[in-house]
């Protein structure tokens, strides 16, 4: 049996083809599994970016402490299986089977009444790491939301341990509402019932939404700028090193390998966090040293190659793109050719994300495609808007052709920055190390 293509019969949004957000599918489904998702300790983590970065630099903490961590992302950067993580590791494909097994008996069950096409995708996987966490045994549960919060399938969870909004910005404003203040309504929608809740989030509005949620939710809301205080003081293209002061703790020195002076201000809220857990998850500072210093978080701001510098970051929106964009203002020289390739999903305000390129003092030139998700913008519509702002640019069909001709071109001192999503990313990646190690022929 193969659980791909089992996983691979559900659509995107379920039943109709069109967004239906809602528990109700997913809740049933979990229901006939005996609710694995209240039977393990989550930490749930939402906001419009860092979300994974914040998982991450928390699974690396937990793990180096001795916890058994699990920890749920999407998407994933290269393998399907990285979705579902015990310790850094991906569940195995015969591990999927089982719970597919699981999932199609429930299906078969005319008494259960779930018909194949009424889920979708992301709520069936949700459901698959809700299980696959509880059969693992995992001592804590690090869960990021796929879209929102209040309606997303990882709400499920009825009791976290700690909630963790990191930021809010705008993206999915056809879905989640046209003003930061209803995608903060939605983001806000994993505060739970005297569950603690921090947040990274600076915007008043957002703020706003989140203090009278919380107060009718009666949760402890921990506001990141006014809880602690963080200071970088190093960084280069390897590493980052900051202190962190809050409520009478000190860190100095913390070194961080995940690049991007926003990768401090999520791992100060990773850091901040911990003390809102429960006193049999406290972690001593050494252990917070080490798990910091060995986190990676591929696909973000990652430097694969030196000579010429290839960097992969999947900002696939106005908020990652100024992120990204501030990197390269700080530590690319500005003498020096910089390339771009880029492909952007149909959601995300393309224009701006441009606009943000173009204020860049940089020798540029743009290499515009595809990515091979269906959301792909068609290059023909990135190039136009890029032509109007007089951007150096090229259009590839695909994107390996893309990666091939755009190394071509360059010299050793240049930069190439492969972004706009993280598909982009994922895509680009094996091409990228093909070429790096001489393995992608010319033809």
């Amino acid at each position: 049996m193969n659980p791909y293509e089992f996983l691979l019969q559900f659509k995107k949004y379920g039943k109709k083809g069109g967004f239906q957000p809602g528990l109700e599918r997913v809740n049933k489904l979990l229901s006939y599994l005996d609710n694995p998702q209240d039977k393990v300790n989550y930490i749930h983590i939402g906001g419009s970016n860092g979300k994974g970065s914040t998982a991450a630099i928390l699974t690396s903490i937990f793990k180096e402490a001795g916890f058994k961590v699990g920890t749920y992302i999407s998407p994933p950067l290269v393998h399907f299986n990285e979705r579902f993580k015990v310790n850094e590791i991906p569940i195995t494909t015969n591990e999927l089977k089982e719970i597919v097994s699981e999932l199609k008996d429930i299906f078969a069950d005319p008494a259960k009444d779930i018909k194949i096409e009424e889920p979708s995708f992301f709520e069936i996987i949700t459901v698959i790491a809700f299980q696959y966490f509880y059969k693992k045994e995992i001592d804590i549960g690090i869960l990021e939301v796929g879209l929102g919060g209040r309606l997303d399938a990882t709400n499920a969870v009825s009791s976290p341990l700690l909630s963790i909004i990191t930021n809010i910005s705008y993206e999915h404003a056809d879905i989640l509402g046209p003003e930061i203040k209803d995608i903060a309504f939605e983001k806000a929608g994993i505060i739970k019932k005297g569950v603690p809740v921090i947040t990274g989030a600076e915007n008043k509005e957002a703020l706003d939404v989140f203090k009278k949620i919380a107060a009718q939710m009666k949760a402890k809301l921990t506001i990141m700028e006014k809880a602690a205080n963080y200071e970088l003081i190093d960084k280069n293209l390897k590493q980052q090193t900051f202190n962190l002061r809050y409520n009478g703790e000190t860190f100095d020195d913390i070194k961080l390998n995940i690049l991007g002076e926003h990768q401090v201000k999520n791992a100060a809220l990773a850091v901040r966090s911990l003390n809102l857990l429960p006193a049999r998850y406290k972690i001593n500072k050494e252990k917070i040293y080490k798990g910091l210093d060995r986190c990676r978080w591929p696909g973000r701001l990652e430097m694969i190659n030196r000579n010429p510098n290839i960097i992969l970051d999947g900002a696939h929106n106005v908020d990652g793109m100024k992120r990204l964009v501030q990197f390269i203002d700080d530590n690319i020289k500005k003498d020096k050719k910089l390339f771009f390739l880029i492909s952007i999903l149909k959601d995300k305000d393309y224009k701006e994300m441009f606009n943000i390129i173009n204020t860049l003092d940089h020798k540029m030139e743009l290499s515009i495609t595809k990515n091979q998700n269906e959301r792909s913008l068609k290059p023909t519509l990135l190039k136009n808007y890029a032509d109007t702002l007089n951007l150096k640019n090229k259009v590839y069909n695909n994107i390996q052709k893309a990666v091939k001709q755009t190394y071509k071109t360059m010299d050793e001192d240049d930069t190439f920055c492969i972004t706009g999503s993280l598909y982009t990313v994922a895509e680009a990646r094996f091409f990228t190390h093909l070429l790096i190690e001489g393995g992608l022929k010319d033809g």
